[in-house]
């Protein structure tokens, strides 16, 4: 990769300017997302700590997995929590005039994503590390993607893993795109701010708790640059958006129902509008 393009993707990863990169942005029209993942086991956030929590379900409560497929949502590797997302990403990205984005099913099943997918990555260079809290020395970490899709972990390397730069680059050019999108989700709960309660039922302590949620996300050009960036996070922090919806605790672990789901998609909404909205700020 040419030593000038180095620079600028170290500039973009290190917060320096906006959220949009001008002029890299202006040739971007066409875009689509290749990328949505998560953290692989629901994080509970206390304290200013993070813990990740254990899958609660087993085989006497998996048939509770109820139509929105919330058991995969953290018992697997391919979500529909980030089915979700990147539906709703598609839907609210539309909404900037400036991109026209292709959905993900008119290329999920066709050369060259397909080779894309299949393909793990290049392994990190020894020594680099991700900031993302409690996976930074957990670089292959396993990450739960919505259906169809692959985790890039290399953006937020430092340094930045230009292989994968080059890869989504190259990706962009074979779909007749002008970007391609990453996006990285941090989900998880916490006790409300307010209201909190708790009872006895049946000998087990039941409370509430709200979902919260965080994302980050980069744009690839065909051109091997950044066009978007938001910045990294660690586990826990960054701005997060906290559902109003809440949904049942039974000593501590997230039952799993249509409630927890409704909380959880609340928050992810409400966390791409956001995102969307940045964009748009800066974009006029």
């Amino acid at each position: 990769m040419n030593s000038w393009i180095i620079i600028v993707l170290a500039l973009a990863l290190s917060g320096c300017g906006g959220i949009v990169r001008k002029p890299e942005i202006d040739s971007v029209k066409k875009i689509g997302f290749v990328s949505i993942y998560s953290n692989p086991k629901l994080h509970y956030f206390k304290d200013n700590k993070v813990t990740e929590v254990d899958s609660p379900w087993d085989a006497a409560t998996s048939a509770l997995r109820m139509g929105t497929g919330l058991k995969a949502a953290f018992d697997s590797h391919s979500s529909p929590l980030l089915e979700y997302a990147r539906k709703s990403f598609e839907s609210e990205f539309s909404k900037l005039s400036r991109f026209q984005v292709v959905p993900f099913e008119q290329f999920s099943e066709k050369q060259p994503y397909t080779s894309f997918r299949s393909n793990p990555g290049k392994p990190l260079a020894k020594g680099s590390t991700l900031s993302f809290g409690s996976f930074v020395s957990k670089p292959s970490q396993t990450w739960n993607t919505a259906p169809g899709m692959r985790a890039v972990e290399g953006l937020w390397a430092q340094p930045v893993d230009q292989s994968a730069v080059a890869e989504l680059a190259s990706l962009a050019n074979q779909l007749d795109l002008d970007g391609v999108i990453v996006a990285r989700f941090e989900i998880g709960y916490r006790d409300p701010m307010f209201m909190s309660f708790s009872l006895q039922a049946g000998g087990l302590n039941a409370s509430k708790a709200e979902a919260s949620v965080a994302a980050t996300l980069i744009l690839v050009t065909r051109q091997k640059t950044f066009g978007i960036v938001f910045p990294n996070f660690k586990d826990g922090a960054g701005s997060r958006n906290v559902s109003d919806k809440r949904f049942q605790l039974v000593n501590g672990t997230p039952v799993p129902n249509d409630e927890m789901t409704a909380a959880i998609q609340e928050s992810i909404g409400k966390t791409i509008v956001s995102l969307r909205e940045k964009i748009g700020k800066e974009l006029q």
